[in-house]
């Protein structure tokens, strides 16, 4: 599966990477920097990594043979024709935040067009935040 990662200290790179991520693949990346040793490990893979490949070293003038070479083998990947992609994430909105906290897991996936298990995770994240303020 190819991949392209960003390993980096500084917030601003992390955030400015991220933001070219989404702007050029549409992937949605949140830098937020390891417990470890506080540094930020930006990844993406698959489409969007040869996407973002093909964007970074498509015009390469300047590029250290072996970065443009694996640059190069990730842009030219293709998905294989068995392999499922994978669907955009449905965001959450504030509406439906509000249905999961005032109805049942089971009514509010009828109502929100959602699975249950999705419903549940989504009432946990919910009940974290409450717990934390």
């Amino acid at each position: 599966m190819p991949f392209l990662s960003l390993v980096t200290a500084s917030p601003a790179i992390a955030e400015f990477v991220c933001a070219e991520i989404l702007r050029v693949t549409g992937a949605n990346r949140n830098p937020r920097p390891n417990k470890r040793d506080g540094v930020f490990n930006v990844m993406i893979a698959s489409d969007p990594a040869a996407a973002f490949a093909r964007w970074l070293y498509d015009d390469a003038c300047i590029a250290l043979p072996r970065k443009h070479a694996a640059a190069f083998a990730v842009a030219s990947w293709k998905r294989p024709a068995r392999m499922r992609a994978r669907s955009a994430p449905k965001r959450w909105t504030p509406e439906e935040d509000a249905v999961v906290m005032q109805m049942t897991q089971k009514d509010a996936a009828e109502r929100l067009g959602r699975t249950v298990r999705s419903v549940n995770m989504r009432s946990w994240r919910l009940h974290q935040i409450v717990n934390a303020i």
